[in-house]
């Protein structure tokens, strides 16, 4: 579990739409002394005192937590200096320091909201995964940084000039560096089918490429295909991930009368998330194996797709005339629609050729053959749109220049609030444009916040979320023909009651026409409105509609 859970950390936060988007400020760190941590933790204190007369109680809050993180750190390593978590402690708490005691650089001049939510992004991969290993210290430094933001975020109103979102940010890049940019050496081993060592390297650098120099592995009437590392296979021709922690590979081989399945044909997915459907025939023998699973691996730059595995035994199986299938569902983020989707059969020890496709494959061909088709022929506008908003998707979270900007506009859509109650504020939302599209909405109330949705169910159609004042909800795969419905939002605080009326395009309103937003951004919102005009006409006509 822990080897999974760092390499799932350091491939995630590989990523260019991520990575390239930080500024993390340098710090000139050397192995501290004790008495460098006793001075520090003093100094830091004494810069309390002074910013409580000064009522900046933002900096109170920072000056206070990370110099008890870093206590903290010292006194569980047993008052060595030179522990690796400590002199991270120490790195931080020195940057925090030299910050609000004037001698730091903020490093960067302007933040926009994609930048601070990429940031929070890449602090939140980390915060699960040492969640999910226990450390709970680790996770409370990486929550401090991310709710630091959060707040600057919300208080900078969209000025990505404000000085305190500025200093937000660049204090969170600094915390992410430190648990990112550190290097390590680790161990590979690689073994046969039986559990055999074919060969261990040594001392191999954090993020190199592990190469395996042995002799090829053989079994008797099977190919070698590749390797792997128990939770991912990789062909001959696949570059394996750098390495993050002691890692082991296993040959994996395919028989020769193949695993028992065969692809049969494709489509994508029109009901509102983006998709590519593999249909598989597959042996009845593959089939009651409970350990057997298709391997979908999509070269996709947030990694949230990156790598999806579905087990045959969660499907059921799709008749059409004297065939059965079983059909593996691949998502894709709208700016991946382009991407090599690779996918394979796997069963124990056995595995299946590796197929390739892709959302776009899949939508030309559509396109190509319309006229083959009644059904073909009425998906054509909602896929050309679909294409369309993939595209702009791609070059909004790419490096490349802004394309043509889009014509025409967004028909104002505004937010409704009603009845705020008294100290609760609605901050405002975002949207997260993946397969699956994600409405949240942010509230800030210093009394207990309950949000609620008339006729929906919590952890089924939404999720909420609060620390301290700050409250979330989030309203989870809305589907391309619900982008302009609206979602009503019911708070309850001290007694009093309200409602906030809220839609995917509002936001896309907002942002098509805010200052602050660049013209990739108001690119992608109305490629992504038209792609809800298109899906409106489609489902209401295959609906029966007019």
């Amino acid at each position: 579990m822990q080897k999974s859970i760092k390499r799932t950390i350091s491939i995630l936060l590989s990523i260019l739409m991520v990575v390239s988007l930080f500024v993390a400020v340098p710090i000139t760190a050397s192995a501290a002394t004790q008495d460098d941590i006793f001075e520090l933790v003093q100094n830091m204190h004494m810069l309390v005192e002074d910013r409580v007369r000064q009522d900046d109680f933002e900096a109170v809050d920072a000056l206070h937590f990370f110099s008890q993180a870093l206590q903290e750190e010292f006194n569980s390593s047993g008052l060595n200096a030179n522990a690796p978590n400590v002199e991270r402690a120490y790195n931080i708490a020195l940057a925090v320091y030299k910050h609000f005691n004037g001698t730091g650089s903020v490093g960067v001049t302007s933040v926009s909201i994609i930048e601070v939510d990429a940031l929070r992004q890449a602090l939140d991969v980390l915060i699960q995964g040492y969640q999910m290993s226990g450390d709970w210290s680790n996770t409370r430094v990486l929550q401090f940084a991310s709710d630091m933001l959060f707040r600057a975020a919300m208080a900078a109103s969209g000025n990505s000039e404000d000085p305190n979102l500025l200093s937000a940010y660049s204090l969170a890049s600094t915390v992410l560096a430190q648990y990112t940019g550190t290097t390590s050496s680790y161990t590979v081993t690689w073994k046969d089918w039986n559990g055999s060592v074919l060969e261990t390297d040594e001392n191999v650098a954090e993020g190199t490429t592990p190469t395996y120099d042995g002799a090829i592995p053989t079994k008797d009437g099977c190919t070698f295909t590749g390797w792997t590392d128990g939770d991912n296979t990789y062909g001959l021709n696949d570059a394996l991930p750098g390495v993050t922690v002691d890692v082991t590979y296993i040959a994996v081989f395919t028989y020769s009368d193949g695993i028992g399945a065969s692809l049969a044909g494709h489509s994508i997915s029109l009901e509102g998330d983006i998709a590519v459907n593999f249909y598989m025939e597959i042996a009845p023998e593959v089939v009651s194996h409970e350990g057997a699973y298709m391997q979908f691996t999509v070269p996709d730059t947030s990694k949230e797709y990156q790598d999806q595995k579905i087990y045959i035994r969660d499907l059921e199986p799709v008749i059409i005339g004297d065939k059965t299938y079983y059909v593996f569902k691949c998502k894709v983020a709208a700016k991946d629609m382009a991407s090599e989707i690779t996918s394979q059969l796997i069963d124990g020890d056995k595995a299946s050729t590796v197929y390739t496709y892709s959302v776009k494959g899949y939508a030309d061909y559509l396109i190509l053959h319309q006229d083959d088709s009644q059904t073909f022929k009425d998906a054509v506008p909602l896929v050309e749109a679909m294409l369309q908003y993939g595209t702009y998707a791609t070059n909004c979270f790419s490096d490349a220049n802004a394309l043509e900007a889009l014509d025409g506009d967004i028909p104002a859509k505004e937010a409704a609030v009603n009845n705020l109650p008294e100290g609760v504020t609605f901050e405002g939302a975002t949207l997260s444009l993946k397969s699956q599209t994600t409405l949240s909405l942010y509230f800030i109330s210093e009394q207990e916040l309950t949000l609620s949705m008339d006729g929906k169910t919590e952890g089924v159609d939404y999720e909420l979320a609060h620390n301290g004042s700050e409250y979330v909800i989030r309203i989870r795969n809305i589907s391309s023909a619900e982008l302009n419905d609206d979602f009503t939002i019911t708070y309850t605080s001290n007694g009093q009651s309200g409602t906030v009326t809220y839609s995917p395009m509002t936001y896309c309103y907002k942002a098509a026409n805010s200052q602050a937003a660049d013209v990739k951004l108001k690119n992608v919102v109305k490629a992504l409105y038209r792609y809800w005009l298109a899906a409106a006409q489609y489902f209401n006509k295959n609906q029966g509609g007019n």
